[in-house]
């Protein structure tokens, strides 16, 4: 494979690919299959210690594939599968990803993902483990993406197989050049799906009007709009707009509107990111100052401490936002009531900002969070425990706090 100056970790990459297109092994694809903790930006490795449990991992035959499978095809349709054996051995490099036919075993649902074990043609030698290598998948819509994290229980149904051509993607939507990186920045608006683990993930909430979307304009080098406070259209779900700036890949995730049915929303795909698994850098709630409901900006405040909880309360940022036309006596009284309830909350790191509505001020605030990345309470309490927000401990926590 001849080299090409300047590819950077992009040589790995190509390297898989060249394998792939050479030979139909498909233990290329077990990397990281005892793992729990790995990231990728696609199916194919970011790095070659990726493959450190792989050494005794060898290819099988379809005969081994197809006797596994039989406990869940009956030997008419598992005729029908040796028939279509050179499916299972077919690879195909496209500029969207890897063309494959692989049985898919279903593990579970949450929300509007799924989630979904892979049979690949290879297994371990050493030890007793006869069965072949599966790798965990998860389903967003279209997309495919490993998956490291715990899938949801499907409970007492039984689980079944379907064996299928699927999409591989190889890579993520914003791959960076790692060799040359400025200040300037490069915007792309991406699916939740498309988020790395690697990333430096601010999650940007706020209610309908607080200058949310504004604020990450200011972030991604976006046109200011002509009336920055209004939204005249309202994001219906998640998304994340990712920018490189010093080297660093941002993705900083729009959200619905804090309201009821926004906030259901938001806890949805906080639990599908915190199973992929993505850590939050950063919590940013924009609020408003020239709102006429400024009691309810307060209390969804309340409910965004409840889900940072006391573990991840120091990645909060209340930046306020639309000031510059308010009283400013006024202003100082509201930093004020939002600074007395931020106090109660003991060596919790969150504070109050002003936002003065240029990229310099928003990207202060977001530098000054730091590199640390944490879990949420809320993402915790929903995939782990499996329970709804009203009784989760991070409520209780806010609550017994905000009483004293």
């Amino acid at each position: 494979m001849p080299m090409l100056y300047g590819e950077g970790k992009n040589a790995f990459l190509r390297l898989q690919l060249e394998v792939i297109r050479m030979t139909d092994d498909q233990s290329i694809l077990a990397w990281g299959w005892r793992s729990n903790t790995e990231s990728a930006n696609g199916f194919l490795a970011n790095d070659p210690s990726s493959f450190r449990d792989c050494s005794h991992v060898v290819r099988v035959t379809t005969r081994d594939i197809l006797d596994t499978l039989e406990q869940y095809f009956s030997k008419d349709q598992l005729r029908r599968l040796i028939s279509a054996e050179e499916h299972s051995r077919t690879f195909a490099v496209t500029n969207r990803g890897i063309q494959i036919w692989l049985p898919l075993k279903f593990e579970g649902r949450d929300g509007h993902s799924e989630y979904f074990s892979a049979l690949l043609a290879c297994r371990e030698v050493r030890g007793d483990r006869a069965t072949p290598i599966t790798i965990p998948i998860m389903q967003f819509g279209r997309s495919l993406s490993r998956h490291f994290g715990r899938p949801p229980a499907v409970g007492n149904q039984r689980a079944s197989i379907e064996c299928k051509s699927i999409l591989l993607p190889f890579r993520d939507n914003v791959t960076p050049n790692i060799r040359g990186l400025s200040r300037k920045l490069r915007r792309s608006h991406i699916s939740l799906e498309d988020i790395l683990s690697s990333d430096s993930v601010i999650l940007v909430l706020g209610t309908s009007r607080s200058g949310k979307s504004n604020f990450i304009n200011k972030l991604t080098t976006t046109p200011p709009k002509a009336f920055p406070d209004r939204l005249p259209v309202r994001t219906k779900i998640a998304s994340a707009y990712v920018t490189v700036c010093q080297g660093k890949r941002f993705a900083f995730v729009d959200t619905p509107p804090l309201d009821r049915d926004g906030f259901e929303t938001i806890s949805r795909q906080l639990g599908f990111l915190y199973r992929r698994p993505v850590k939050f850098a950063g919590v940013i709630y924009t609020f408003n100052l020239n709102s006429r409901w400024v009691g309810e900006e307060v209390r969804n405040l309340q409910t965004v401490l409840n889900m940072c909880g006391e573990e991840a309360i120091d990645r909060l940022r209340v930046v306020l936002t639309i000031w510059d036309g308010v009283d400013s006596e006024y202003c100082t009284k509201v930093q004020a009531e939002l600074d007395n309830l931020l106090a109660k909350i003991p060596k919790a790191g969150a504070c109050c900002q002003k936002f003065d509505n240029t990229a310099a001020s928003a990207w202060a605030i977001v530098e000054g969070l730091g590199d640390e990345k944490k879990v949420l309470s809320l993402q915790r309490a929903m995939v782990d425990d499996r329970i709804d927000l009203p009784q989760t401990s991070a409520r209780e926590w806010i609550s017994e706090l905000l009483c004293m």
